[in-house]
Formats: C-alpha cells, sequence, structure tokens
C-alpha cells in the first residue's frame, strides 16, 4: 500500500495538483503533511477583455490590455507574444515580454483569483509601416 501511494504521489501529483477538484484537498494535505504543491497554471482561465496598441507622436507604439484571472487560484502572471503584421499581414516583428518587461501597476508577478491587470507596454519606433497586430498569452 504504502509503494502505490508513493508511485501516486510521484507520477499523479503534478496532474492532480492542476485539477481544481482536487487542489483545495491537496493543499489542506500538504499543510498538515508539511509539503509544497506546485503552483497552479492554467492560461485557459485567463480572459482578456480588450486590448489596443496606438501610435504615439514619436512612432513609438503603446500597446496596452486588460486581463482577467477567471480561476478559483492565484497563478502567474502569463507572458505576452506580441506579433506585429504590415497590412498584408505578414510578420514585421514579434517578441515574447515577461512580467518583468510590462507594467501592470502592481509588484506581484502572480494574478490573484478574479483579479484583473491592466498591462501597458512601450515599443519602439519600427521602420516599416505597421498595418495590425496580434497576440496570445504564453
Amino acid at each position: 500500500l504504502m509503494v502505490l501511494l508513493l508511485q501516486t504521489y510521484l507520477y499523479c501529483f503534478n496532474s492532480f495538483s492542476q485539477n481544481p477538484s482536487f487542489r483545495s484537498k491537496l493543499v489542506n494535505l500538504c499543510e498538515a503533511l508539511h509539503c509544497r504543491v506546485p503552483e497552479y497554471t492554467n492560461i485557459g482561465e485567463i480572459t482578456v477583455l480588450d486590448s489596443q496598441m496606438v501610435q504615439n507622436e514619436d512612432y513609438s507604439y503603446q500597446f496596452s490590455s486588460t486581463i482577467t484571472n477567471q480561476a478559483q487560484f492565484s497563478q502567474p502572471t502569463p507572458a505576452i507574444k506580441l506579433i506585429l503584421v504590415n497590412f498584408v499581414g505578414e510578420v514585421l516583428a514579434y517578441r515574447i515580454f515577461y512580467t518583468n518587461d510590462f507594467s501592470t501597476g502592481k509588484q506581484s508577478d502572480h494574478i490573484r483569483s478574479n483579479e484583473t491587470l491592466e498591462i501597458n507596454l512601450q515599443i519602439a519606433p519600427i521602420i516599416e509601416l505597421v498595418g495590425g497586430y496580434y497576440f496570445e498569452l504564453v
């Protein structure tokens, strides 16, 4: 029985800890046993409420987006993959921005349950004319 419990812990603990129905029970169990539950990460539960990109007078760009964590648990603030395209849809530039690259107005690199964050990015001017953008949370 002990071997079975150990194998379950070693092979299934991470996946159980990401399941909302098991996570609360595992947190309580780990508090009693002095173990650590892995961070909850489910990017599918972070919703984009809006986004926009505007060109500044100096031809730089300001990207902003509002996201909400709809999960029951706190999770790491996601990175943002931003892709700039021309008017034909060809990629001009792309970059992944991590939490230390953008301003959210708070100190933590986690987004609490039901918390909404406003993300702001300054994009340096580029030579080509930008026709649009798209982004994804990663």
